[in-house]
């Protein structure tokens, strides 16, 4: 049996250049992806790191080292929604 979905992608892709992300979709997902990021390369490699400053201003998380990487966990005592 086959199924024929239609799809797009949001986000990134982890591709170096937006060639490497368009040539990686066009072989692999093609033809039913519809939409597709760029890859964000470059500057935009690691955009999510430009959120650092957020978290630390966030009163209900705290940013603390696991495995040599910082992450942001809820802070004790803080409960979620």
């Amino acid at each position: 049996m086959s199924y024929h979905t239609s799809f797009y992608l949001t986000g990134s892709i982890n591709a170096p250049t937006v060639e490497d992300a368009l040539r990686f979709v066009g072989q692999r997902l093609q033809p039913s992806v519809t939409r597709v990021p760029d890859g964000e390369p470059g500057d935009r490699a690691n955009w999510v790191l430009t959120q650092t400053r957020h978290f630390l201003e966030n009163p209900t998380l705290d940013v603390v080292e696991s495995d040599g990487r910082k992450v942001a966990r809820l802070r004790p005592g803080t409960t979620r929604r």
